[in-house]
């Protein structure tokens, strides 16, 4: 089985993301283990993402190279990467 979720949807709402989770998988006890996830979600509050720079060479290489792929997954440079 497999399920596709975007990491920004993940960290937008994670508990829901779970549940929908669990239900494309069919899988039983999202409620029994809902108590454990809040409890893990709240330690993560003040989890600051990762920085990343890359040159503007690099990113034109990358989405020259990688454009077609991009597109079909309709995947951007995210906005946190600072382009030098």
């Amino acid at each position: 089985n497999f399920v596709e979720i975007g990491y920004e949807e993940l960290v937008k709402d994670p508990m829901t993301t779970l549940k929908q989770i669990y239900s494309s998988l069919s899988m039983s006890g999202f409620e029994n283990a809902q108590a454990n996830f809040k409890t893990y979600i709240g330690t993560k509050k003040n989890y600051q993402k990762n920085k990343h720079s890359l040159s503007k060479e690099l990113v034109e290489e990358l989405t020259g190279q990688f454009r077609k792929t991009m597109e079909l997954y309709n995947y951007d440079i995210p906005e946190s990467v600072q382009v030098t």
